[in-house]
């Protein structure tokens, strides 16, 4: 049986980033709030998953860098004030994408305070809340009088 086509993964995805978009379908639809039009909010929430992630290992990448630079006695020269504004955009890169799928997961109730917002997993009951049920395990305070 055919899946729809809001619930296919987006094309291009290696196997990982296929499995973390199904994953957060499921999730979406477990707790009830999936609707066909978010799935471009879902795409775009594992687009900016794996623009965090490529930011991540170019941190690794400057590492390397830095091994390199100590031991460059003879290897030909390499442009370094260009290397340096590369290294410098990583942060901001890595900040970036990590804050827009954050901003996606809130919008896609994938994260607590989304579903909060959303009111998804809130149960609600007829009985007030007594903010007081929890305090010394439930015992009685009697007062003499």
């Amino acid at each position: 049986m055919a899946r729809p086509t809001c619930e296919r993964p987006p094309t291009g995805l290696n196997s990982y980033w296929t499995h973390t978009w199904q994953h957060a379908l499921a999730t979406l639809k477990a707790q009830g709030s999936w609707a066909w039009e978010q799935k471009p909010l879902l795409d775009e929430y594992v687009y900016a998953l794996m623009g965090a992630e490529t930011a991540r290992k170019g941190f690794k990448w400057l590492d390397a860098l830095e091994v390199y630079a100590d031991n460059a006695d003879g290897l030909p020269e390499i442009a370094w004030s260009t290397l340096g504004k590369i290294a410098a955009g990583l942060p901001t890169q890595w900040d970036r994408h990590t804050k827009r799928a954050m901003a996606l997961a809130d919008q896609l109730a994938l994260s607590e305070r989304g579903r909060k917002a959303v009111g998804v997993g809130e149960q609600e009951s007829d009985e007030p809340a007594d903010p007081f049920a929890d305090l010394d395990g439930g015992a009685t305070i009697l007062r003499a009088v």
